[in-house]
């Protein structure tokens, strides 16, 4: 007998295979069959008479056909594949020495006779004889169809033929090799004609099989290691250990069976529905608790974190089932995959959801469902509505008055109103609100859940978050957050949950136990496994003992899944086609996108969809209409990686184009740019992502900016290297840039190479401006290290590419790099010129946007520059009025980034006066904002001088952990710009603090950076510090105290430092007057005090007088 395809494609009515075995009709019933039956299932006339021929033809009562020739390929449901197989290959011992000594037609009997033996065990256990070679048998398992336990039914099967093989009666000892391999091939291409054809597999396994063939014992079987992880415990090994094989790259583990161990397997039944809640009776409790706090005012925030599979969005289905729908409200965030990097998805989505945004709908309907919306919820709508039009990118122009905000004022207000709105919901009724995937979370949601979790304790709210182990939520310090990390089920659980999947199907206990052996208390393996044996029919054939595979991983899943969900995938016939092209789409998907991209009809896609609920592998997205979602990530895993890379691309390409055609004018461009990416069509995705990065600067996401702009680039790649892509490659570089400085800081690496290459494009296409801005860049980023050399070089650069130009922005960012780098480099004199050049340009300057190419503000940092290069020619006074019209501008701007950097820069400046409360107060200010924002960098500095401030005040211990933290947190960024100043601010810490060795170890770090990177400008300080310990500390030796004062003075005095050189001297007389050479004291400190003109109400002056008057 045959399968019922075959003999259908015999008599022409192949193509009529899947309606007969959708409507269940086998051989078995195919005799039974009238004419008014097969119209009742819609087979047409002609056909109906062709087939109800065949079967008379063929006999009523039994329909007998001709056994089909093992080398004979299996019928196809469809193309080639990927998918993991196990190949065995099995060789005659001896053969070349039996066709030499036996007459050919008893050699025939003998291999006859061989071959019949290795049929019957292959099939035995649902293999498929691919091929006979002569004396060798090629077999897979697998394949055309999978079973969870195909590793070890081939090892079955290659045991039971090295046992039998010896016992053929064929008058000559007969003895067999066999080699099991198992991995991931491409399988099903159809190669050959007539007997020869057969089904090809390509890959390294069938290679693999053969190979440890040649190395095994007569009589014995050989297995990869892939195989051995597969069967697992299931059968008694014997290690070989490496083995060098022919053809083979590298050397491979290999073992021996021996022996099929005596262990029970488990069927299984299929379970419908939402799978039961067992063994969180504790956990389910504990939200519940939570709940009832919340909606008594005290707002909860649980974390329930836990691994794929083990239960976290069960156990909240089970609270919101517990909850009164009338009396409570529920906000559901649902984070992706796709979109990590686009801002504020789940809230788009969310709110899309809420207000019943569908297609067609003007910008009117829409806000008109908003304002519907807003109003129930008391928000003032005027005010919210236009926010909200914002984050929806529903135009509003002629709607509402245009929001006259900065990309950061918009983010802000953004994430107040969000929080607002949650707030507006709880103050109506008790509010659920959960986060679900949050290791799939974007940063700018993570904001604004920040920013509730921070607000929440007052409202009758309950949030939840749910994130698997590898997510590390920045909110496990809040002390009101409970923090709630699942376990696996214990034994006694997990035998409740199978009982409760399998109720009514008659497990066997042995079977129970190994289905609870195989899963590890994990739910979803439970579920799976369980469903998977019922599935399987086996439950009533044979022990389930016999049918469950073990451990191993391919493509991500795990191998106890993977052939067990290859093998639910199997079953469903051309729902099978329905479920990849979904997986395509995504783990969740769109029903109405699904029918654009499939080339079935809309009816039998329905159909096909209904089966597939029917099966349990996707369900319905509770609240979303027309959203399906994969029951778990692995399912649409399985699904998804079966489909060869072609077919991949080519469904990702569909589903691109029907985006686009589908798309308002506001496209989904992240998920463009990832179908089109998956899809092979690189310039597509290439363009889709950077238009991606920059609607994330438009709502200042720098980070999901990087993370568009990165996949841009990488897009590239695979694209021409021509004239046409270098310049996207370049553009995309300027727009990078800021970001990374932004978020990584000037000094990073990335922020070096990203410029680097941007000026290697700038001078191949001969673009000065292009090649100015990553001159620029480069500048900016050695700079930022502390690294004078290469600053220099890159200032020079700026120069060089900008000479002759009209462009104010260039000759601003030359004048700013030129004197930043003297000054930095300790060249006060030639530095102030410049800085003041740049000022001058930047006050003339209307319009200061293209100045946001720079990623910071030229203009405020020249100012602040030119403070520095004031106090330290000796103009203290002089040096207050630019530092103050720095701030002054950033507070015009209203930008938190410009008014932290600008504060910190006054703050710096007042450290240097040693004006103590304006220090404290400007520190503090920058302190703030910094915190809000998570501008790192600066919030480091701050706490450096707000550490310094406070040991002045005598509260050490707590000045001795902000500068400590301050400067290593400053370190680890790679911000070294400054960094002698800051280590001479720590170590006066530290020696006001009497932790001399310390100060010592700190200053000495800044010297040696200032050596390494020319950064000279404050080094004369550090110098200083030295010279101070060691005039301090008893155990040093007094007379290199001297030698570091002298080394400071002359520095300072090199670099016209006049402030510095008073300092120093000012330590270094008071140190002379105590060795009793108070002469040489005042003859050391006189000059330079009397070289000022100003700034005698400074504390560096008053030192200096009074000591002047000691010494008279």
């Amino acid at each position: 007998m045959i399968e019922l395809r075959q003999w259908l494609e015999q008599h022409g009515l192949g193509k009529y295979a899947e309606l007969l075995a959708e409507n269940e009709v086998d051989f078995e019933v195919l005799p039974e069959l009238e004419e008014a039956d097969l119209e009742k299932i819609g087979l047409a006339l002609g056909p109906r008479k062709k087939l109800l021929k065949a079967i008379r033809e063929s006999g009523h009562s039994r329909i007998a056909v001709p056994a089909r020739d093992s080398t004979s390929p299996p019928a196809r449901s469809g193309e080639a594949e990927r998918r993991q197989l196990t190949v065995m290959f099995a060789d005659l011992v001896g053969s070349t020495e039996l066709s030499q000594r036996l007459d050919p037609e008893d050699l025939r009997e003998i291999n006859r006779a061989y071959q019949d033996a290795a049929t019957a065990g292959i099939e035995k256990y649902d293999g498929y004889v691919a091929k006979y070679m002569g004396d060798g048998v090629l077999a897979y398992f697998g394949y055309p169809r999978a079973h969870e336990d195909d590793a070890e039914r081939a090892l079955h099967a290659g045991l039971e033929l090295a046992a039998s093989v010896p016992k053929l009666e064929t008058g000559v000892a007969l003895a067999v090799r066999i080699g099991v391999a198992s991995g991931l091939v491409v399988v099903g291409d159809t190669i050959g004609k007539g007997a020869s054809q057969e089904s090809a597999v390509v890959g390294e396994t069938p290679n693999l099989a053969a190979r440890l063939q040649g190395i095994a014992e007569p009589n014995t079987v050989v297995l990869s290691a892939a195989t051995q992880r597969l069967v697992g415990g299931r059968f008694d090994l014997e290690a070989l250990g490496l083995q060098t094989l022919k053809g083979i790259e590298q050397p491979v583990l290999a073992y021996r069976a021996v022996v099929a161990r005596a262990v029970s397997r488990f069927d299984a039944a299929s379970e419908r529905g939402l799978t039961p809640l067992v063994g969180r009776d504790e956990e389910l409790e504990m939200m519940l608790r939570r709940w009832r706090l919340a909606v008594d005012g005290e707002g909860q925030v649980v974390l329930l974190s836990g691994e794929a599979g083990v239960g976290k969005s069960r156990i909240v289905r089970a609270v919101q089932d517990s909850l009164d729908e009338a009396s409570t409200d529920q906000a559901l965030y649902f984070c992706s995959s796709y979109h990590q990097s686009s801002a504020f998805h789940p809230v788009i989505e969310q709110l899309e959801r809420a207000i019943r945004i569908g297609p067609g709908q003007t910008p009117r309907e829409r806000f008109a469902a908003l304002e519907t919306l807003l109003g129930e919820l008391g928000l003032d709508i005027d005010g919210t509505a236009p926010l909200f039009g914002a984050l929806l990118s529903i135009p509003y122009e002629g709607i509402y008055p245009p929001l006259d905000l900065t990309p950061e004022q918009l983010r802000l207000s953004t994430l107040d109103l969000l929080v607002e709105t949650v707030e507006a919901m709880a103050a109506r009724l008790p509010t659920l609100f959960v986060v679900e995937d949050a290791h799939w979370i974007d940063p700018s949601t993570q904001d604004f859940l920040t920013h509730l979790i921070k607000r929440v304790r007052n409202s009758r709210v309950l949030v939840v978050v749910t994130h698997r182990p590898e997510y590390r939520p920045p909110w496990t310090d809040d002390s009101d957050a409970t923090t709630l990390a699942l376990n696996n089920l214990d034994r006694q659980d997990s035998v409740a949950l199978v009982t409760k999947i399998a109720e009514g199907q008659g497990l066997s206990q042995s079977t129970v136990d190994e289905i609870i052996n195989r899963t590890d208390g994990v739910p979803l393996f439970i579920e799976e496994t369980t469903a998977m044996l019922l599935d399987s029919g086996f439950v009533s054939e044979r022990d389930g003992s016999d049918f469950l595979a073990a451990d191993a991983t391919t493509s991500g899943i795990p191998a106890t899944l993977q052939d067990l969900l290859m093998e639910r995938l199997d079953r469903l016939g051309r729902a099978k086609e329905v479920a990849q092209l979904a997986a395509v789409i995504g783990r969740s998907f769109n029903v109405d996108l699904l029918k654009a991209v499939s080339s079935q009809n809309e009816q039998a896609l329905e159909q096909e969809l209904a089966r597939l609920v029917q099966s349990g592998l996707i369900y319905a997205r509770m609240g979303v209409e027309s959203y399906y979602e994969f029951k778990h990530a692995l399912v649409r895993d399985a699904a998804y990686e079966s489909l060869l890379r072609r077919d991949r691309q080519k469904f990702h390409r569909r589903i691109a184009t029907a985006l686009m055609e589908d798309a308002d004018d506001n496209p989904p461009l992240e998920l463009l740019a990832r179908h089109f990416e998956e899809g092979g069509q690189s310039d597509k995705a290439a363009q889709y992502w950077r238009q991606a990065g920059e609607r994330a600067l438009g709502r200042f996401a720098h980070v999901e900016a990087i993370s568009d702009f990165r996949r841009a680039l990488a897009a590239l790649e695979s694209l021409p290297a021509d004239s046409e892509w270098f310049r996207f490659e370049l553009e995309t570089l300027t727009l990078l840039g800021p970001s990374l400085m932004f978020v990584l800081g000037q000094g990073a690496s990335e922020v070096e190479q990203t410029y680097a290459r941007g000026l290697e494009l700038g001078e191949q296409l001969n673009d000065p401006r292009a090649s100015f801005t990553s001159a620029w860049g480069l500048w900016r980023s050695h700079f930022g290290r502390g690294d004078m050399k290469a600053a220099r070089d890159y200032a020079l650069k700026c120069q060089e590419v900008s000479a002759g130009t009209t462009d104010p922005v260039e000759s601003l960012g030359t004048a700013f790099a030129l004197g930043a780098t003297y000054l930095f480099n300790g060249d006060c004199f030639p530095a102030a010129p410049h800085l003041k050049d740049s000022i001058k340009l930047y006050r003339r300057m209307e319009d200061k946007r293209p100045l946001a190419e720079f990623g910071q503000d030229p203009g405020l940092s020249s100012l602040a520059y030119l403070a520095w290069a004031l106090w330290s020619l000796g103009f203290p006074d002089q040096a207050v009025t630019p530092c103050e019209e720095a701030v002054q501008l950033a507070r015009d701007t209203g930008k938190p980034v410009l008014i932290a950097v600008a504060t910190g820069f006054a703050g710096l400046t007042y450290s240097m006066r040693r004006d103590i409360p304006r220090l404290i107060e400007y520190a503090e200010e920058s302190l703030s904002i910094c915190e809000r924002h998570e501008f790192r960098q600066w919030a480091a500095m701050s706490n450096i001088m707000l550490g310094y401030a406070y040991s002045h005040r005598g509260d050490h211990i707590r000045a001795t952990a902000l500068a400590e933290d301050g400067l290593n947190e400053k370190m680890a960024m790679g911000s070294y710009i400054g960094l002698p100043w800051f280590c001479y601010l720590t170590a006066e810490v530290y020696v006001a603090a009497d932790q001399l060795r310390e100060a010592l170890e700190v200053s000495q770090r800044g010297i040696e950076f200032a050596s390494r990177g020319a950064e000279r400008f404050f080094e004369s300080e550090c110098l200083r510090m030295q010279a101070l310990v060691f005039a301090k500390d008893p155990d040093l030796k007094r007379e290199e105290a001297e030698m570091h004062f002298n080394d400071a003075l002359q520095l300072a005095r090199g670099q016209k430092a006049k402030t510095f050189e008073l300092r120093t001297s000012v330590d270094f007389a008071r140190f002379l007057d105590e060795q009793g050479a108070r002469g040489r004291a005042r003859e050391l400190l006189s000059p330079i005090y009397e070289s000022f003109t100003e700034g005698f109400d400074t504390r560096d002056l008053k030192e200096a007088k009074a000591l002047l008057e000691e010494l008279s």
